[in-house]
């Protein structure tokens, strides 16, 4: 009798496998999403980033806000999978990097991530990559595009977490009536210089904590 083809383990659940304290919740604001914890991505966004790193096989990733290592443990897997790369990721909490650190050990991916604690708008990297995901605190974030822009490589993504359709642009918090943008502040010129220029082409994926890329053109790219 022709045995049935083994069941493909999705990498959450291969994650999950690996290290028990990654317990699955409901996502607050969309029953459809599933997240390990409020403060780290969507476990479908984690998967997206595991496929596309599996896709583009970067020898470099940077990353902006390590918290606790959820997204980092799903792109540095996928660079394991992949055979080569590395990922380096910034983080201010000494708390979050411990954590971090033991979730990587258990994951047996400790060797493809490289954790410095520092402010990311101090930090000075040093090589250059071809993908970056920031996911530190809002305000610093379209600080930390125009801060890394030049060391993302022509034909590379950048993405911004947490950020919605709007950009957040014109929205007022009663509780921080000054703050213009509440959380992430006006949109720079520079950045709005580098969409219109095509230096960057921006794209948006509407899940439910809000994820824009941004595709740095690269001088091969067919003009329309």
């Amino acid at each position: 009798m022709e045995k049935l083809p083994r069941r493909i383990m999705g990498i959450t659940e291969f994650l999950k496998n690996k290290d028990l304290s990654l317990i699955e919740m409901q996502e607050p604001s969309n029953s459809d999403y599933k997240c390990f914890n409020t403060g780290g991505v969507e476990c479908e966004i984690g998967e997206f980033l595991y496929g596309l790193v599996r896709m583009m096989k970067p020898n470099n990733i940077f990353e902006t806000g390590t918290h606790m290592g959820i997204s980092s443990s799903y792109m540095a897997q996928a660079l394991k999978d992949n055979g080569r790369g590395l990922l380096t990721t910034v983080e201010i909490e000494k708390e979050h990097i411990r954590r971090s650190q033991e979730r990587w050990e258990t994951l047996e991916i400790s060797h493809k991530i490289m954790v410095d604690k520092e402010e990311s708008l101090q930090y000075v990297l040093e090589y250059d990559c071809e993908l970056m995901f920031l996911d530190s605190e809002p305000e610093f974030r379209f600080r930390e595009l125009i801060r890394f822009f030049p060391r993302l490589k022509p034909g590379g993504i950048v993405f911004i977490h947490d950020m919605p359709r709007s950009m957040c642009q014109g929205n007022v918090n009663p509780d921080h009536p000054n703050y213009k943008s509440w959380p992430y502040g006006d949109l720079p010129v520079i950045i709005k210089q580098w969409v219109k220029e095509e230096a960057l082409r921006p794209f948006l994926f509407q899940t439910p904590r809000g994820l824009i890329g941004f595709y740095k053109t690269h001088p091969e790219d067919f003009v329309w």
